[in-house]
């Protein structure tokens, strides 16, 4: 059977060659607070490999949930066991952990209890508050990995499926639920922080992907480590957005508004504005 790129990091991120060699005990914990389509992946494999912020993973996902509980014959598996094991086996040797966590993820997987996954959320060290300006690009880009399967693909990954490349056709009602539905999580992640009164830090994808490596030790001295001597891997993940998400975005301010009217006259006051300043 030929996995899927999604299939294949999924097994690999929960594969027993990602543990650390000597796990520490957890101390320190962080928590990845994101949406989809915002770098979320750049930034848990870049952490993860500065071999000193645990592997801030999708715990929360549902298909990895799925595939730890298959790899030991249960249908179900509770969550609590499923997390304290991949605590022991991915806390940093200096007593990191973090967590990848998109909120409906976390709230679909404690969907009978959610004051549960409140609890699992707010009892931490640091909260890092992920998210993307562009929210049409976002948008867009979770479009795209809807059709094709893939979300993400590692630096170095060989042999991937040809629906890679499968064309996209142009659906603007799948493009408007995505931003629906993102628009939601970005509002719930700032509604929750307001409720528990939670201090975090902020960044967006864009300013992530232009200055990579500054925001990785910037992040890693928020989460409490001498990241001083530590060596920032390069990007680990490569980008998938390419010109096609641009003639989709052109697309869909088309159907928006097909004569222009609205758009033109929009783009010519921040004309004016511009030059005013």
């Amino acid at each position: 059977m030929t996995l899927t790129t999604k299939q294949k990091n999924i097994l690999a991120q929960l594969s027993t060659d990602r543990d650390f060699a000597t796990p520490g005990e957890p101390t320190r914990t962080y928590v990845i607070c994101c949406n989809h389509r915002t770098g979320s992946n750049l930034l848990s494999e870049a952490l993860y490999r500065t071999g000193v912020a645990g592997d801030p993973i999708e715990y929360f996902n549902l298909g990895f949930i799925r595939e730890f509980c298959r790899t030991r014959g249960h249908n179900q598996l509770p969550l609590f066991r499923y997390l304290e094991e991949m605590r022991q086996r991915r806390t940093s040797p200096n007593g990191v952990f973090g967590m990848n966590i998109k909120f409906d993820q976390v709230r679909l997987a404690f969907q009978n209890d959610p004051d549960v996954a409140e609890r699992l959320l707010y009892r931490n060290d640091a909260h890092i508050f992920l998210y993307r300006r562009n929210k049409l690009k976002q948008a867009i880009s979770a479009y795209k990995g809807q059709v094709r399967g893939v979300f993400n693909v590692v630096d170095g990954q060989s042999g991937e499926p040809s629906n890679q490349d499968a064309e996209v056709p142009f659906d603007p009602a799948r493009i408007i639920r995505n931003l629906n539905s993102q628009s939601w999580i970005d509002e719930e992640w700032l509604a929750f922080f307001k409720k528990h009164g939670i201090s975090y830090y902020s960044v967006a994808y864009e300013d992530l992907v232009d200055h990579y490596e500054f925001y990785i030790r910037d992040i890693l001295r928020y989460i409490g480590v001498d990241a001083r001597d530590v060596a920032i891997p390069t990007k680990p993940t490569v980008k998938i957005g390419n010109a096609e998400d641009d003639a989709l975005a052109r697309a869909f301010l088309g159907h928006l508004d097909p004569d222009g009217g609205y758009l033109a006259s929009a783009a010519d006051a921040n004309r004016r504005a511009s030059r005013q300043a």
